[in-house]
Formats: structure tokens, sequence, C-alpha cells
């Protein structure tokens, strides 16, 4: 899939998914494309960084604290962003979590198509 579509999935399931989802809060399309564009730069620096200093208690949790990582990249996300608003690090897991698997799975029906 190329970048340009990857990119208007990604801000149309973060708009969508901060519709429906507790705690969070996208003010308009136009920042959730940039919440998008932040959340791409943002796991291309920050996150392979956390990643390597939290190495021990990711394999003691059995990689369960990656969603703690994720987390933690929509809460600064959240910091960088106005009208991107996360109310807590509950919501941020779970919204890390449901555009994850949307992602995932809109990528898996364009992929085969």
């Amino acid at each position: 899939m190329n970048i340009f579509m990857n990119f208007i999935l990604s801000t149309v399931v973060i708009y969508l998914a901060a519709s429906f989802l507790p705690g969070i809060e996208v003010s308009s399309i136009w920042v959730a494309a940039l919440v998008a564009i932040v959340l791409g730069i943002l796991n291309i620096t920050v996150k392979p960084v956390l990643q390597v200093l939290s190495i021990i208690p990711t394999l003691l949790t059995i990689g369960l604290f990656l969603l703690v990582i994720n987390g933690a990249v929509i809460i600064l996300a959240g910091w960088l962003v106005d009208g991107f608003e996360v109310a807590n690090f509950g919501a941020a897991v779970l919204f890390s979590i449901v555009v994850s698997v949307i992602n995932w799975g809109l990528h898996r029906l364009f992929r085969e198509s």
C-alpha cells in the first residue's frame, strides 16, 4: 500500500476511533491528519528508543509492556498536537489498540484486493 493511502486510512481511523472512544478528543479531520503524521514520526523516532530502554520489562511481561510504550507515544502526541486531547493513560492504551487493530485489518483487506 502506498504512503498516501496509508496516511488517508490512518487519518480516518484516528478520527473515527476518537469519535466513539471515551477519553480521546479530536477536534477535526485536519487535526486527525496531523495526529497521523505526528504518530508516524514518533513511531519512527521515539518508540524504538523506548523499546530498547525497556527491553527487560518487555521480556518479563512477555511483550505486554509494549502496550505501555504505545500509550506513552499516544500521550506524547496529545501533548504535541493542539486539538488532540487524551484524558488518561487507559484511554491512550485503548486508543492505540483500537487504531492498531483497525489499521492492521484495513491493510490486510487492501493488500489482498
